[in-house]
């Protein structure tokens, strides 16, 4: 019985996860491109500069300098750094 509420129960729960991450819950301005730093090694990345701050990205990212970005939120509590096209990217440690 508890293996059939495991069997069940995980993929109904990452289901779950995976449609809340396409809802977006909030929008804010991130500010402007000033500058974008590659990292790379065991988990590579990119590290955003804006007019704002610093946002930390799960993954590379190409981003025109002076453009503006958005951060996004999502209903699963995700977060992302989007740019005019609603090209978006995970943060790091969104969670």
């Amino acid at each position: 019985m508890v293996t059939l509420a495991l069997c069940l129960g995980i993929p109904g729960a990452y289901y779950y996860d995976k449609h809340q991450g396409g809802i977006v819950q909030s929008v804010e301005p991130a500010g402007q491109v000033m500058a974008v730093t590659l990292t790379d090694g065991l988990l590579p990345g990119a590290l955003v500069e804006t007019d704002t701050g610093f946002y930390a990205l799960t993954q590379g990212v190409s981003l025109p300098k002076d453009k503006p970005l958005t951060l996004q939120v999502r209903a699963n509590a995700d977060r992302y750094l989007c740019d005019a096209s609603q090209r978006c990217t995970k943060l790091l440690g969104a969670r």
